[in-house]
Parts: C-alpha cells; structure tokens; sequence
C-alpha cells in the first residue's frame, strides 16, 4: 500500500504542477531520488529486485526502470553503463559504485541523493537505507561514479 501511495504522489507531482512544483521543475533525478528513498526501509535480499527485498544492483535495476531507463542487472554490468564522472561531479540520480565489499572487484551500488549521502540496499542491516560517502567504510572502498541518465 504504501508503494502504491509513494507512485501515487510522484504521477500526480508530473501530471498536477499546481499541486506541486511545475513540471519543468521535476526533473528524473528527482523522481529517481524520490522512488530510491520511498524503498528506505525495504529489507535486504540476495538477487532480489522487488517488493520482498532488493539487492544493491535490483534496487538501481527497479528505482531507473521507474523512468524507463533499463539496467544490467549486477554491479559489475552498471558499472560499465552510462559515463564515468569524477567524485567532485556528483549529482542526484547518478550511480555511486564500491569495491572490496564482500567479493573482489566492483561489489556495490547506490544511487547519489545528493549531499554526500547515497541510498543503496545494504547486506547489513539488511534494509535498504541511507548513508554517507565519507564514511569509513566507503571511503576506502569508492571505485567510482557513472551517470546514466
């Protein structure tokens, strides 16, 4: 129910711009942002890409299909879509990638939301939740930037 009232309100925000903010206002980075924290909360699943659990690679899969942008479906296959951009580059919507997590090589993803905060579907806790890029742990293991859209 919840999914429903989220896609709700971001359909209504495109198609009612005097409810909300005017359409050339609502960019797809916004709607990419949006529909990634509407999932905050969703519990963490190996391979999963819907509503019983994500992994890292589903939930970018699922949040850019939103907008019609179609994915690969692991890390490794994302990591090669879209360009690169430098860390100082960063904007909302674009892919931020992880190395060494719990394989060798690009491990993981999330989406940047803007400032130095991405979401992503984290092994632990097990949800997926938001978190900084100048934390320890994915300071040392940053492997790079894409932007897809």
């Amino acid at each position: 129910m919840r999914r429903l009232l989220v896609v709700f309100t971001l359909v209504m925000m495109l198609l009612a711009p005097s409810a909300g903010a005017a359409l050339s206002e609502v960019s797809l980075a916004d709607i990419v942002v949006r529909h990634a924290l509407s999932c905050v909360g969703i519990r963490y699943r190996f391979a999963g890409e819907g509503e019983r659990g994500f992994d890292c690679a589903g939930l970018v899969r699922r949040t850019f299909a939103f907008i019609g942008i179609r994915l690969p479906r692991t890390t490794t296959e994302q990591f090669r879509s879209g360009r690169g951009i430098d860390k100082c580059e960063l904007k909302a919507g674009d892919l931020v990638f992880f190395e060494n997590t719990y394989r060798p090589g690009i491990s993981h993803v999330g989406i940047y939301i803007g400032d130095g905060r991405f979401v992503h579907a984290a092994s632990t806790p097990k949800r997926v939740r938001v978190d900084r890029l100048d934390s320890d742990y994915y300071v040392k293991r940053y492997a790079g930037a894409r932007r897809v859209m």
